[in-house]
């Protein structure tokens, strides 16, 4: 299967540095990336398909030699990942990686290649050609740079069936007994336009965040518990109790007065709780944010609009999320504290026939 993607001027040199697995030579130890399934003993397996060129100082040649926008947004370089199938036998791969990097080369043109780096320490062996998008204005009769059109979707639908063709032509010219599918049930209608995989990437890493927050939030949960069990944390529920007590206490019907008479210890168990409890109830709803409601509602519209690929109502759907994690945040606190919200909820109808009386003498006036 393979997947494509547009980068601006400012991602590339980034970009550059992961195909090549740069590393300073002063300090190599230093060097990270942000991809940890990254198998560094394996990594002196990585080659280069592609003419051996300095990727940046090659990519501001073959910018300055065509029609470029001098502008930020522009995509002036483009990488097709192209994944080694899995039932491909590993004596094969680079001779599969080799076809399919011709097949690109003569696609988008040698001389805007840029690199053709083959990753083989990561979990699926993989290729990286990453290009120049250029293509001819019969107009202006030269060339130019344009992602849009190198990549148009009549292009991205045909791509992995032609792919296909020429993987299925290889192997029957060399008479190879196996079988070696780049269509899925991903790709067999067609390859997904830029959107749709951009948003595929970001569901995917969307999933891992919301694993390692669930995983985050259970023990945060466990914590949360032990702290209001170590340091008599009480609840709404022992708040009221507590007040109960206190009004039928012997020295409050001594005196006559409506006041609390507390134990010592229901004392200090609601200053702990008046303390701590806040921090307590924002740390909760801060994971509840990325986990919980992520896992709930988010992953649902990014699955859902996988399916019908209308990635640009992705903002709407992060829109309604916050929206819902509001809600839920909101109903949350009115079960920790009902007595607070209910007191809210009288101040609010005040207010309300109040202003309900006032419109009502306004308009007699009238």
């Amino acid at each position: 299967m393979a997947h494509v993607a547009k980068f601006t001027r400012g991602t590339c040199g980034l970009l550059a540095r992961h195909y090549e697995r740069y590393k300073d030579k002063e300090h190599p130890e230093e060097v990270k990336y942000k991809n940890q399934d990254i198998d560094s003993e394996r990594t002196h397996l990585n080659y280069n398909l592609a003419p051996m060129r300095e990727q940046m100082p090659y990519l501001k040649k073959r910018l300055e030699e065509v029609h470029c926008l001098n502008r930020d947004d522009v995509n002036v370089m483009c990488d097709w990942v192209v994944t080694a199938p899995k039932e491909l036998p590993a004596e094969h791969q680079r001779e599969f990686f080799g076809v399919v990097y011709k097949h690109l080369e003569e696609m988008y043109g040698e001389k805007n290649v840029i690199s053709a780096y083959v990753h083989m320490d990561e979990n699926q062996p993989h290729l990286h050609f990453a290009f120049v998008p250029v293509v001819y204005d019969p107009k202006k009769k030269k060339e130019k740079v344009s992602a849009k059109e190198a990549l148009n979707r009549s292009q991205l639908k045909r791509f992995h069936p032609e792919l296909q063709q020429v993987i299925d032509k290889w192997i029957k010219q060399k008479g190879y007994d196996f079988e070696c599918n780049v269509l899925n049930g991903a790709t067999a209608n067609g390859n997904k336009t830029v959107e749709e995989l951009k948003a595929k990437s970001e569901a995917s890493e969307l999933s891992a965040q919301i694993s390692e927050a669930k995983n985050t939030l259970k023990a945060l949960l466990k914590d949360v518990e032990a702290k209001k069990t170590y340091l008599g944390i009480l609840d709404s529920n022992e708040i009221n109790k507590t007040a109960v007590s206190a009004r039928k206490s012997k020295l409050s019907k001594v005196t006559g007065k409506e006041e609390f008479i507390l134990s010592k210890t229901d004392f200090a168990n609601l200053i702990r709780t008046a303390n701590l409890g806040a921090e307590i109830n924002k740390k909760v709803d801060t994971m509840l944010a990325d986990a919980k409601q992520k896992k709930s509602d988010a992953d649902e519209y990014y699955k859902e609009k996988t399916k019908q690929a209308k990635w640009k109502s992705l903002e709407e759907a992060r829109a309604q999320i916050k929206k819902d994690q509001a809600l839920e945040n909101y109903q949350t606190m009115e079960k920790l504290f009902p007595d607070v919200f209910k007191e809210m909820s009288k101040q609010i109808l005040k207010v309300k026939n109040k202003n309900k009386n006032l419109n009502h003498n306004h308009d007699l006036e009238r």
